[in-house]
């Protein structure tokens, strides 16, 4: 099926790479102005970011609030100064024992499995220094770059998940912590990282982390800037055919799958018409909150249901194309 308003691609992003960067490359192949992420992932970090296109752009806002999952390992024996392996050492472990005990000790493997689960205790969560969070209107990275430390407010978080799942040495002695986490958005995975590291008394930063998933799409179905960009070639360096292109292997997701918990209105097309013209329709008495509308299985506009009316907060369909 045609998705003429947009729609959304899973990427893999590769470390290295920001996520304002990934979008910079996909636009020249998409051929269309309209894209964006729904939420930036580090550079350092890989793993799955979607990106909308088109009238999907929409939707950003809905995909940056949902729970994300990540694999991150814990290096142990230092913390760093942006809490993750691209930071300069800023504190040490008082001596090795501190930390190869987890390697050597099977009974401080119990220590590390307790620490870890306690992490889902957290409610609240500073940003780190060295992040994109404004504070007074200026970046905390500009901060910490300037060597200047500011106030920064506590955030509401939710630690859903953080399990021990692998425990190795890295090639310099280090304990590499593997932890598997579920947290709300607005959640820093460096930052727990860095807590895991001094409630251990070993101090500790996250030296690597892969995106798991964003609310219910996960790598089976994520892709990558290298494999775009050879089906970009195969097609001739063509925006128009490279998107049929990408359709044609599933690539695309329609955008009414970021809408898929929510109650669902099937619609006319001339009810479908008219919403899409940001009309209000006659509807039930029942009250809905939020609400997605749909024509033949194509999400027209979101909205609610209020006093026997259905009105549209946000249309994605171009009514000329129903």
């Amino acid at each position: 099926m045609k998705i003429p308003d947009g729609g959304l691609i899973i990427m893999d992003k590769q470390a290295g790479l920001t996520s304002a960067g990934l979008v910079a490359g996909l636009r020249p192949l998409l051929g269309i102005k309209r894209v964006g992420h729904t939420g930036t992932l580090d550079p350092f970090a890989t793993g799955v970011l979607p990106i909308c296109f088109g009238r999907a752009t929409a939707a950003a806002g809905y995909m940056q609030q949902m729970d994300k999952a990540y694999l991150c390992e814990i290096r142990l024996g230092y913390a760093t100064t942006s809490m993750d392996r691209e930071g300069e050492i800023s504190e040490r472990a008082p001596d090795e024992a501190s930390y190869r005990r987890f390697l050597e000790d099977a009974s401080a493997r119990s220590v590390l499995e307790s620490a870890v689960g306690s992490l889902t205790r957290e409610t609240s969560q500073k940003a780190p220094l060295y992040s994109a969070v404004k504070v007074g209107g200026k970046r905390l990275y500009k901060y910490a770059r300037q060597g200047e430390d500011v106030e920064r407010p506590d955030r509401p978080i939710t630690v859903h998940k953080a399990s021990l799942v692998g425990l190795l040495e890295d090639e310099d002695g280090y304990p590499l912590v593997a932890v598997e986490f579920l947290v709300s958005s607005g959640t820093y995975i460096r930052s727990l990282a860095d807590l895991l590291g001094r409630r251990l008394a070993s101090f500790g930063h996250a030296a690597s982390l892969r995106r798991l998933s964003v609310g219910p799409f996960g790598l089976e179905e994520a892709v990558s800037l290298d494999r775009l960009n050879q089906l970009f070639q195969e097609v001739g360096e063509r925006p128009g055919a490279f998107r049929d292109r990408i359709q044609a292997e599933g690539l695309v997701l329609p955008v009414g799958e970021v809408f898929d918990g929510w109650d669902k209105k099937e619609l006319s097309r001339e009810e479908a018409v008219s919403l899409a013209q940001g009309r209000t329709m006659a509807c039930g008495p029942e009250v809905v909150a939020e609400l997605a509308f749909f024509h033949e299985d194509r999400l027209i506009a979101i909205g609610g249901a209020a006093d026997g009316t259905c009105r549209v907060t946000r249309v994605f369909t171009d009514p000329g194309t129903i």
